[in-house]
């Protein structure tokens, strides 16, 4: 047991050793950066999901509900999706 229960992500550099506090930093700056890209993608593939369910006329009530209406959804979120999109 490392005795680090409790401590955040932010908090972890304070709790290293002395020597170990570089590569800590660097280790929990990669750990952030990785999170934001896994968010990143979470979120894509939800849109996606939903552009699905949007066509196959299968959104459930909560997410018409949070997308006002189907033009809503695409306009709002699909649009901007797509201007992101890669395309080789």
């Amino acid at each position: 047991e490392l005795g680090l229960k409790g401590i955040t992500l932010g908090q972890l550099e304070e709790h290293s050793p002395d020597e170990l506090q570089l590569e800590t930093k660097a280790v929990v700056e990669e750990l952030r950066r990785k999170y934001k890209l896994f968010q990143a993608a979470d979120l894509i593939c939800t849109l996606e999901l939903l552009r699905l369910k949007s066509q196959s006329g299968s959104l459930t009530r909560s997410e018409t509900l949070i997308f006002h209406s189907k033009r809503s959804f695409k306009k709002d979120f699909l649009k901007a999706l797509s201007r992101k999109e890669f395309r080789p």
